[in-house]
């Protein structure tokens, strides 16, 4: 899979205030559902079956890795999660091999771009 580059969480806040039009939702999203997830999944048998429930789209699943093992690779400008995929892999997750295809996928970085110019 090479060297993964995570493009960090602030990039998926903006890819998500793309979507739902509002940053300040998106926040206060974020921030009831990290309380829900760390009271809710405290093990990490129970967070990987979490996120085995709701399987995210590929480019997610660096956040999936950082909410399972507490890696903060968000933190690092270079994070190699090639390990942690292949070990999501070997749970049975789908789309680990599509994750740096995924976050070149033009459709995106298109809406970055869009959300960068009505800034």
């Amino acid at each position: 899979m090479g060297r993964c580059l995570h493009i960090g969480f602030i990039n998926q806040i903006h890819i998500l205030t793309v979507l739902f039009g509002d940053m300040e939702v998106v926040m206060n999203f974020v921030t009831v559902f990290n309380i829900w997830f760390e009271e809710n999944c405290q093990t990490t048998d129970k967070r990987i079956a979490y996120f085995k429930k709701y399987n995210p789209p590929p480019r997610w699943l660096a956040s999936v890795v950082d909410s399972i093992w507490e890696t903060e690779g968000w933190n690092e400008p270079f994070f190699d999660y090639t390990p942690y995929l292949k070990k999501l892999e070997e749970y049975g997750f789908i789309g680990t091999s599509e994750y740096e295809k995924d976050l070149n996928d033009q459709k995106w970085l298109d809406k970055e771009n869009d959300m960068n110019r009505a800034l």
